[in-house]
């Protein structure tokens, strides 16, 4: 996992396992490196250790393994509901291989 992610590095790692499960599931069960660039953060963007505290960032994370790499969007999302949690959302980038 390189730097460059606008949350903790535990709050990375979660997300990272997500993304090390969607690489194994297109037949990938060595991803090398990911990349995190942030793409969007809300105004009221707050991280804490092991979580979002408030707001939301969106982030392009490039999962490189097996000779390919494989774009993701990654969001980070206070759980309102939840108090100290964070909300992981991950998807395919249109577009990616």
């Amino acid at each position: 996992m390189e730097k460059g992610s606008a949350v903790d590095l535990r709050t990375a790692l979660d997300a990272a396992d997500l993304v090390w499960n969607s690489m194994q599931r297109i037949g990938c069960r060595q991803t090398d490196v990911i990349v995190p660039t942030t793409m969007e953060k809300s105004s009221d963007f707050q991280a804490g250790e092991g979580r979002v505290v408030q707001g939301r960032v969106k982030e392009r994370w490039v999962a490189r393994g097996c000779n390919i790499e494989v774009p993701y969007i990654v969001e980070f999302i206070a759980n309102k509901n939840n108090v100290g949690g964070t909300d992981i959302n991950i998807r395919r980038e249109k577009g990616g291989s």
